[in-house]
């Protein structure tokens, strides 16, 4: 067998993804006559042009089940590059029925979600924000998608109306202004069409009277076969009142459309409506919804508007017979918006958001929320007003009666100002599946025991934090991938000794923490992926004898970081994943690694004032050149500039830390 994936392997052109997806077509049976039947297909001796490896993806294609091959199919709607996140494709293969039809839906969603990640692990599709779950699909896989899709899917990236097949079930439209009324007559059978979905990341134009709100009315009148209507960011004023046409509607977005403030009464002639997603609108009130909405009995999915989440006990059938979404609710002293009328909005889905804890009185009150019983909730954050930094007793006696259902998946805190941080059901570790905790802008001096099933944990701004050694422990939080701690001031004490024994941790990032101290060198384990330290006191020092080991490191990135001086060839060298390197403000640095390595990487140096930095491992080494990377200096004696042809521009993430480096002083003073 082993000669059988010599004889595949010389066929796939040295590419990654060929490797990685026939290799898992190969993992599914290890069997003799099964590797002979993949070496022996006929697919090999297709000409596929250039890169010479699509026809490994296509026989990684053919060898899908058949309800994964239905659902990466359906993926052609979507443009080259198109960002995406898992929930966005979980939804539209529900809603058209790829997903076999179960007893609830949050069962349907684990197996759409499974098959997602099925797809992921063959690698269809491809994780680009890790810590965002952002996912686009390689181009080649792309153009893979793009052959399979005969008449059924379409992507109109242009004005080629004509071009449409006449058969086309499925249309994504890249910009809303090719949905105007001129267009959309150019439609062969729109009857057909049973999906249509803006899926463009620049939304919206200029003039909206030539974008979707104009054609809005002239799309309803066409489209009338239509299941699933997907309008995000379109400038939507208004729903036209034949918007009831769509009798077969089961799916519609419309989110993100802040001038839209009302519904009409034709909205409630759509029986079979089951997802409605109204986040970022405008209708705040009730009588935002027309007074007949309990015909909408179909009703399943619901995502409101912000901050109308008090308003929907007034609908029974929108509070009762089906599964709210992602809520804001904003509490006060008395009225509707008391804590307590919180559980009269039963089974909400995705996250909660309460806002204005400070108006909460007591324990007694926060348990009558009824949190305990909301067993769908995946996401919890919890609010104070930041100015209301009195009464700290009351905060922790509030944060301890909100006590959510053992489901609970992540916990954000916001403005706490409990001088600890100490809840029962983490004490007692009654929350099993909770991973991931955040604590922002909070004003408690410690925090005791999470739970140990914690993957994740987060924190930023916590001014008065001054030690973590009771949390951070490897054997309290086995399962940790995660640890980020940014601007904390007065924090001095982390066990960083042992974060070695932490076997999971994948990213290590301290910005801002200049008060730490670190009477032990870190030590930290082979499983760093990502490690940032930034103004980090005296951290800084286990650099370079923290790095030995890191033989898994990626991306490592050293700002502002005084007592580094050096980082010999011997520990760049055993970095073998490294495939950047970031170094800013090291203002006593002066040599670093070797040439042969550091032409094999991404490297960023800016604002070292040494008058000269060598590779080689020592001060008298050869002078740092900018053959690979970006260097800059504020020295007069700086190393050569970089020619225009080798400059590396970085790139704006979600991750703050993917700052552009000529803005960072601006970051490092905020």
């Amino acid at each position: 067998m082993e000669d059988i994936a010599n004889e595949i392997c010389t066929r796939l052109k040295g590419s990654p993804l060929a490797a990685k997806t026939l290799g898992r077509v190969l993992s599914q049976k290890i069997d003799k006559k099964y590797w002979e039947s993949i070496r022996d297909s006929k697919i090999w001796k297709i000409d596929q042009g250039k890169d010479g490896i699509t026809h490994v993806l296509y026989l990684s294609y053919m060898h899908l089940p058949s309800e994964l091959k239905r659902c990466f199919s359906y993926c052609s709607m979507f443009s080259k590059d198109h960002i995406f996140h898992p929930t966005e494709l979980v939804r539209f293969w529900i809603m058209n029925r790829f997903i076999p039809i179960q007893e609830n839906l949050k069962s349907m969603e684990n197996q759409a979600l499974q098959y997602f990640h099925e797809l992921e692990n063959r690698g269809f599709f491809h994780c680009i924000w890790a810590y965002t779950e952002r996912y686009v699909m390689h181009d080649l896989m792309h153009d893979v998608c793009q052959s399979l899709k005969g008449d059924e899917c379409y992507c109109l990236e242009d004005e080629a109306f004509p071009n449409i097949p006449p058969n086309m079930h499925h249309m994504s439209v890249c910009h809303t202004k090719l949905l105007n009324e001129e267009n959309l007559t150019k439609l062969h059978k729109p009857e057909k069409l049973q999906s249509l979905l803006v899926v463009s990341d620049n939304y919206g134009i200029e003039d909206t009277s030539r974008g979707l709100p104009f054609a809005f009315e002239s799309l309803c009148n066409k489209l009338t076969n239509v299941r699933c209507l997907s309008l995000p960011r379109c400038y939507i004023k208004e729903i036209p009142e034949n918007i009831e046409n769509l009798k077969y509607l089961q799916y519609l977005d419309i989110s993100n459309n802040p001038e839209l403030k009302k519904l009409p009464e034709s909205f409630c002639n759509l029986y079979g409506l089951e997802f409605l997603d109204m986040n970022g609108c405008s209708v705040f009130e009730a009588d935002g919804f027309p007074s007949c909405c309990d015909k909408l009995r179909a009703l399943k999915y619901f995502i409101p508007p912000d901050h109308v989440a008090t308003s929907l006990k007034q609908i029974p059938v929108l509070s009762k017979t089906m599964q709210l979404y992602n809520l804001i609710y904003k509490v006060e002293n008395d009225g509707e918006n008391k804590i307590e009328n919180l559980k009269l909005l039963e089974g909400i889905r995705g996250f909660l958001v309460i806002k204005g804890l400070e108006n909460v009185s007591s324990k007694t009150a926060a348990e009558e929320a009824g949190l305990n019983k909301q067993e769908l909730l995946d996401v919890l954050s919890l609010y104070w007003d930041d100015s209301s930094l009195e009464n700290n007793e009351i905060h922790m006696e509030v944060l301890d009666g909100l006590c959510p259902h053992s489901n609970l998946e992540e916990l954000k805190i916001y403005y706490y100002n409990g001088s600890h941080f100490k809840p029962r059901r983490m004490r007692n570790n009654d929350l099993p599946k909770l991973k991931r905790v955040m604590f922002d802008s909070c004003w408690n001096k410690t925090v005791s025991q999470l739970p140990c099933s914690i993957t994740e944990i987060k924190i930023d701004w916590c001014r008065e934090l001054e030690s973590l050694v009771d949390c951070l422990q490897p054997n309290l939080l086995p399962k940790l991938k995660f640890i980020e701690i940014d601007r904390c001031t007065k924090l001095k004490s982390l066990p960083v000794e042992s974060f070695f024994k932490f076997l999971s941790l994948e990213k290590l990032q301290i910005r801002k923490c200049r008060r730490l101290t670190c009477p032990i060198m870190m030590s930290l384990p082979p499983s760093i992926k990502y490690l940032y330290l930034d103004d980090c006191g005296e951290l800084d020092k286990s650099i370079p004898s923290c790095l030995r080991n890191l033989t898994s490191l990626e991306d490592l990135r050293i700002w502002n970081c005084p007592n580094v001086v050096s980082i010999p060839n011997e520990v760049m060298a055993n970095l073998q994943s490294l495939r950047r390197l970031d170094v800013d403000n090291c203002e006593n640095l002066e040599s670093l690694g070797d040439e042969e390595f550091l032409q094999s990487i991404d490297f960023y140096i800016y604002d070292c004032p040494k008058r000269q930095i060598t590779w080689g491992g020592n001060p008298n080494g050869k002078q740092l050149s900018a053959a690979q990377g970006e260097i800059d200096s504020t020295a007069p004696s700086a190393p050569a500039t970089i020619p225009a042809h080798h400059h590396i521009e970085t790139q704006t993430t979600d991750d703050p830390s993917s700052s552009s480096p000529r803005n960072r002083k601006a970051d490092a003073q905020n």
